[in-house]
């Protein structure tokens, strides 16, 4: 479970290299990942982050950080880099192994969460930037992944979940703001 803050701030977490920490900065630095990687510029940028940062406002801060670092890597290379910024779906309103003061709790984080991310992200569409609402492609009721048995996993989607849903409407997007 990688957080916003385990991305800027630690080069590794339970045995995983954090591939955008510069040792040399010490902080995310997409141009350091990009240049390790030998990769070209690409024509966009998908940020799907919060559900381990407890949905805080503070994780909206570190992701607006990484779009600036990205926004700094795509101005020295002289490109347009869309930046997508996904909102966290919605999870179900009740799941096996969970009291309803629990989901209840979790929800009105989440709520809130689109509420920071709203206020730092939207209409920044004429900077490249796109807050993209994939909870309301997710519903309740087969789109999350059993954790055990008959037991329903409250934040990781199912294969259905996100390959027929979370990831069509990314595409969606994608060949609208890529047709021509």
């Amino acid at each position: 479970g990688w957080s916003t803050e385990d991305y800027l701030t630690k080069s590794e977490k339970g045995g995983l290299k954090n591939a955008f920490y510069n040792p040399n900065s010490r902080i995310f630095d997409f141009a350091y990942y990009m240049e390790q990687q030998g990769y070209d510029a690409p024509d966009f940028v998908v940020i799907n982050l919060g559900a381990n940062d407890n949905f805080s406002e503070r994780s909206v801060e570190n992701i607006d950080r990484m779009v600036a670092s990205v926004r700094s890597y795509a101005e020295a290379q002289g490109k347009e880099i869309k930046i997508f910024v996904m909102t966290e779906y919605l999870s179900p309103a009740s799941a096996t192994g969970h009291t309803q003061d629990y989901l209840q709790g979790l929800r009105a984080k989440q709520f809130a969460y689109y509420e920071y991310l709203q206020d730092a992200f939207a209409d920044r569409e004429q900077d490249g930037i796109y807050l993209l609402p994939n909870y309301v492609a997710i519903n309740d009721t087969d789109d999350f992944r059993a954790a055990s048995g008959s037991s329903q996993d409250v934040i990781h989607l199912s294969w259905n979940g996100y390959y027929y849903k979370e990831a069509a409407m990314l595409r969606a997007y994608l060949y609208r703001l890529f047709e021509d």
